[in-house]
């Protein structure tokens, strides 16, 4: 599909080391490291609680992202066993909603006038380009897959996170393994 995502996780700093700049650094080490492999093909991604983890990140120029605008995505990253809609859930409860995901809405985590506080689960990610083109061509390949019966379902739309969208993406990324693993083994 042409472009790696690539999931950081998260920093958890002790408090009497915050403001150190630990969760800073670390968001550094790990994005040049993910970057030395992958090059300009890859786009990192990281779900966070807590505005204080997206301000780390922030120092090096991660910014939160509408989780709605990358259903691929999030099939890839929400996992949460006992909310996610991947494991039968009807929506997860911790999950930002759309209203609370517009750019002028994703900007009020950045307001350190607030102090530190939980936020509902965030998606930050480091180059939204490259994941709005990884999301386009899994939806391309979605549609070829589809085209020559290889796959059933449609391929999943922004705005959409279901427990149907995610049994299809489920569908889709087995089918993009199995298409791997036949390549290599020829």
């Amino acid at each position: 599909m042409g472009y790696m995502p690539v999931e950081w996780g998260t920093a958890i700093t002790a408090k009497k080391y915050r403001g150190c700049g630990i969760g800073s650094e670390g968001a550094r080490m790990r994005n040049r490291l993910v970057s030395q492999r992958w090059e300009d093909k890859y786009y990192g991604l990281s779900t966070v609680k807590v505005n204080v983890t997206a301000w780390s990140w922030e120092k090096i120029g991660v910014k939160a992202f509408n989780f709605w605008e990358i259903p691929y995505t999030s099939y890839l990253t929400c996992t949460c066993t006992d909310c996610s809609e991947r494991h039968g859930f009807s929506s997860c409860q911790f999950r930002r909603q759309p209203l609370a995901s517009t750019p002028s809405a994703l900007l009020d985590i950045y307001d350190r006038s607030k102090g530190i506080k939980p936020i509902d689960c965030t998606v930050l990610i480091s180059n939204p380009e490259v994941a709005m083109e990884f999301e386009g061509n899994c939806r391309k390949l979605h549609t070829q897959l589809n085209g020559c019966g290889e796959l059933k379902g449609e391929p999943l739309v922004s705005g959409e996170i279901s427990i149907s969208s995610m049994i299809r993406a489920a569908d889709f990324f087995s089918k993009v393994r199995e298409i791997v693993k036949n390549q290599y083994e020829k």
